[in-house]
């Protein structure tokens, strides 16, 4: 469960990024190829957030199918696939998109 809530949080976070300076959201799970497109956009962040973020949402979009339903070959739940190093993990990620994706929006945005 951790792992998907992680894959939704990163989601949410960088879409607000993307609308806190007007961009059209995408209607998908992985904005890391929007968010690198518009990267000028955003000075504060340096390419190598720009290139971090990116991997993040695409690498928590990758384990999202499996963290709904789990590996449907092998007979195994979410729960089974993940464990608490993964939970971790991911939520370390997490915060650091967060953190970095709050700094950067404004409490106006969205108004």
């Amino acid at each position: 469960m951790a792992v998907r809530r992680c894959q939704e949080a990163v989601e949410l976070a960088l879409k607000a990024l993307l609308r806190s300076e007007g961009l059209d959201v995408p209607r998908a799970h992985d904005v890391g190829p929007t968010l690198r497109k518009h990267a000028v956009l955003f000075p504060a962040l340096t390419r190598e957030d720009v290139a971090k973020l990116a991997r993040l949402s695409r690498q928590l979009f990758r384990e999202r199918s499996v963290a709904f339903y789990g590996d449907e070959e092998q007979g195994l739940g979410p729960d089974e696939v993940y464990g608490e190093e993964d939970a971790r993990m991911a939520i370390a990620d997490v915060g650091w998109v967060v953190a970095t994706c709050g700094r950067l929006v404004s409490p106006e945005a969205g108004r």
